[in-house]
C-alpha cells in the first residue's frame, strides 16, 4: 500500500493557492469594477448594453478579463495543490508564473482588447500545463507504488 506524506515545503503551494484566490477578487475589483465605475454601468447590468460601441467594447474587455479568471480559478487551484503534494517547489514556481501571467493578461485585455492578452495567456497557459504534468506524474507515481 502506498502512502502520501505531506512534504514540509507544501506551505509554498498553499501560499500560492491563497494568492491566486486573492488575485481573482483583486482582478474583479481593479479591472471589472474599475470599468463599471468608469463607464457608470449599474448593477445588475453585466454587459453595459446602454453604452456607445467603443465604451461597450472597453467595458466588456475588462469584464472578460475577470470572467476568464473566474472560469479557470478552480482548475488552477486544484492543480497547484495536487502538484504541490508531490513537487512543492516546482508547483509554487509554476503558480508564481501563473500569477504574473494573469496580471499581464488582465492588463493587456483591459487596455488593448483580445490581442492584448497574448503575453499573459502564454505565461499562464504554460504554467497550467506544467502543473497539470506534475499532477499526473505525482498521482501516477502514487498509483504505481500502490501496485507494488
Amino acid at each position: 500500500m502506498a502512502s502520501l506524506a505531506i512534504p514540509a515545503a507544501f506551505g509554498w503551494p498553499l501560499i500560492t493557492a491563497t494568492l491566486i484566490s486573492a488575485q481573482v477578487v483583486y482582478t474583479g475589483f481593479r479591472y471589472a469594477g474599475g470599468a463599471r465605475s468608469q463607464f457608470k454601468v449599474p448593477y445588475p447590468d453585466m454587459t453595459g448594453r446602454n453604452l456607445n460601441e467603443n465604451d461597450w467594447k472597453a467595458f466588456n474587455n475588462a469584464q472578460r478579463a475577470h470572467y476568464n479568471y473566474v472560469e479557470g480559478a478552480a482548475s488552477v487551484i486544484a492543480l497547484n495543490i495536487i502538484s504541490g503534494l508531490f513537487f512543492p517547489h516546482a508547483s509554487a514556481a509554476a503558480a508564481g508564473v501563473y500569477i504574473i501571467g494573469r496580471e499581464l493578461y488582465a492588463r493587456g485585455y483591459t487596455k488593448n482588447g483580445p490581442t492584448g492578452r497574448s503575453v499573459g495567456a502564454g505565461l499562464l497557459d504554460t504554467a497550467l500545463v506544467v502543473m497539470f504534468g506534475l499532477s499526473l506524474v505525482g498521482a501516477g507515481g502514487l498509483i504505481y507504488r500502490a501496485r507494488q
